[in-house]
């Protein structure tokens, strides 16, 4: 929060750690990449969701490759996380 938070909305920004992080727990389930909690309370964060980062460009800051890959880069849209709507 305090090294990105300028950059978040104002629902993310309003809410509490807790929620936020049960908020990206609820949207990992949507898309299959987490599974839990267990009886015990574990999730299993599924390795697909490796492939995933996000990051934060500054303005006028060329975009660097993340990683050992040269595969270009893709962009998702996914379902449900748009927080205008």
């Amino acid at each position: 929060r305090e090294r990105y938070g300028e950059q978040w909305g104002n629902e993310a920004r309003s809410k509490s750690s807790r929620t936020l992080l049960n908020d990206v727990y609820k949207k990992m389930r949507q898309v299959g990449l987490l599974r839990g909690p267990d009886g015990a309370g574990n999730v299993l964060i599924l390795p697909t969701a490796a492939r995933y980062s996000a990051n934060y460009e500054k303005a006028g800051q060329e975009q660097k490759p993340a990683g050992r890959s040269k595969a270009k880069s893709l962009t998702l849209r996914l379902p449900g996380l748009d927080e205008s709507a």
